[in-house]
């Protein structure tokens, strides 16, 4: 998806929050099948995200897979499911012959780096949040597959991150020449699988070459998985704030947009660079991280060298996801409800008269398209598309629901075949 990105000189272009973090030092091994525990004190009551300083001892390519205990009890069900990514870099360039680049292999990295705990299931990763009473306690990890060596346990504060606000010094404008930072060579990445590709199908991207392939991009199809991060490491500095572009190519939601949160140095500089939009073009495109009007957003660098990174999130997509997960869910509860009339096979020839047997099936299904209505109003906005793959898909949902409240006595047909699609 990124062939590169770049900073741009200016003149170019609901939960309980603590304010502090809560560091422990482990410094010790964790392996498949043991477990260890240490000792902690929180300053206050409050949420916080989980994080590990590590490095994997083991070779394989499966994800860090733990549970954690507080006080000797999970906090959750999600304490018992918890992951971390392994983390691996290029080896060195390779190439035939006739100096055609293949993307290099990917080996360990085998440096200690900070990463947040995860909780996985089917179809998303996130962040895992905890809930800490305030004083001492005891912290027991149990590694379920995967060695790892940890420097520290890091609870990070839930603070609110701020909104953007244009920075008043502009004496602090970076005016240089613009930084160009090449997608394909990043330093680490949280997946084996997020290696370096090649484009020859157009000169709009770089480094391009008629005469030979060239790895020149980096993404795409095996850079989807929620949590998956991409990271690189900038020269050296010079203070001041900074415009970020991006050459990208996001050519698979069509009509929609994909999201990655940005982070300097394993931080959000603003809210806004936590749900950075990525809008569909088959074609690679060339755009600044800016807000709604086009005026790109200013980043704050100090002095030296810094990580920035990418990190798949499902950014305002999320809202739609749980509108939609709602209304599955619904349409889930009504289906068995009519199974327990129709039987599992059903006879499309017979009047089941199910809006008789089922008192309330017309209030369900007018709550199920309110929903899948506002989801499809929902992802409308975010996208400024008034078409698309996932609209579509709702719109013939609620287009079946439809049916089956204008034809009441073949809703037992409708429903079935809107669980065929």
């Amino acid at each position: 998806m990124v062939s590169n990105f770049s900073i741009i000189s200016y003149a170019d272009a609901s939960t309980e929050t603590t304010d502090s973090d809560i560091m422990v030092p482990i410094n010790a091994a964790l392996t498949t099948g043991r477990s260890l525990t240490v000792d902690f004190s929180a300053p206050q009551n409050g949420d916080y995200y989980v994080g590990l300083e590590y490095k994997a001892t083991d070779e394989s390519f499966d994800k860090i897979a733990f549970d954690m205990k507080i006080d000797q009890l999970y906090p959750d069900e999600n304490a018992k499911n918890l992951s971390l990514p392994r983390m691996w870099k290029n080896s060195k360039a390779r190439k035939d012959m006739m100096g055609n680049e293949f993307a290099p292999k990917q080996i360990p990295y085998e440096d200690f780096c900070s990463n947040h705990v995860y909780v996985s299931d089917a179809n998303h990763s996130e962040k895992y949040k905890i809930r800490i009473e305030k004083g001492k306690h005891t912290l027991t990890l149990q590694a379920k597959t995967g060695n790892i060596e940890i420097s520290s346990l890091n609870f990070e504060a839930t603070k609110e991150v701020p909104n953007y606000s244009e920075p008043k010094n502009s004496l602090q404008y970076y005016k240089g020449d613009p930084i160009q930072l090449e997608g394909e060579k990043a330093t680490i990445k949280s997946s084996y699988f997020l290696s370096g590709k090649t484009d020859a199908s157009t000169v709009h991207i770089s480094p391009y070459s008629a005469e030979r392939n060239v790895v020149n991009f980096i993404g795409g199809g095996n850079w989807k998985t929620e949590g998956d991060t991409l990271f690189w490491k900038t020269k050296e500095l010079k203070e001041g704030y900074y415009q970020i572009g991006f050459s990208f190519r996001q050519n698979t939601i069509i009509g929609g947009k994909i999201y990655r949160r940005l982070e300097i140095d394993g931080e959000v500089p603003f809210r806004q660079a936590e749900e950075i939009g990525f809008p569909y073009d088959d074609s690679w495109q060339n755009s600044f991280f800016a807000d709604d009007e086009g005026k790109p957003y200013l980043v704050y660098f100090s002095e030296g060298s810094h990580l920035i990174s990418l990190t798949v999130t499902s950014g305002e997509i999320e809202k739609v996801r749980n509108i939609l997960s709602k209304a599955v869910s619904d349409l889930g509860s009504l289906y068995v409800d009519i199974t327990m009339i129709t039987g599992d096979n059903v006879d499309v020839y017979r009047d089941y008269d199910l809006f008789s047997q089922i008192s309330d099936m017309e209030d369900r299904l007018k709550s199920i398209k309110t929903d899948l209505n506002s989801a499809a109003e929902l992802l409308k906005k975010i996208t400024g598309q008034k078409s698309g793959s996932h609209y579509s898909v709702i719109q013939n949902m609620v287009q079946a629901i439809d049916q089956m409240l204008d034809n009441r006595y073949d809703a037992h047909r409708i429903c079935l075949l809107i669980l065929i699609r």
